[in-house]
């Protein structure tokens, strides 16, 4: 009975550990989606076709969508996981593209 209740516990922390690794790869996934969004919008002409500012405007949404998703993993991670650094890391990287965004945002409406 004991020998359940252990083999539980691994399976557990491997869960959580797991999760903060699919988080950690996930936030440097964003971050490198990130650039290639900014590098988009500054090669792409201010009177773009609607298409082009839609098709953006979902990869932004999509970016942003997992991003939270990856704080998420990455808060729980913090707490249940034994990769505490890494989660650390993943959460530092989230707020980091969540600035980047406010900023951005907050640019974009003082030039109008």
């Amino acid at each position: 009975m004991e020998g359940d209740l252990a083999g539980t516990t691994v399976v557990k922390e491997n869960t959580y550990d797991s999760m903060v690794r699919f988080g950690l790869r996930l936030a440097w996934f964003n971050l490198l989606g990130l650039v290639i969004i900014f590098l988009l919008a500054s090669v792409l002409p201010e009177e773009g076709a609607e298409w082009i500012d839609i098709s953006l405007s979902i990869i932004v949404f999509i970016n942003i969508t997992t991003n939270l998703l990856v704080f998420c993993f990455a808060s729980v991670g913090l707490f249940k996981s034994t990769l505490k650094w890494s989660a650390l890391l993943a959460i530092f990287i989230t707020i980091i593209i969540l600035l980047v965004y406010i900023i951005a945002t907050v640019l974009n409406m003082q030039t109008y």
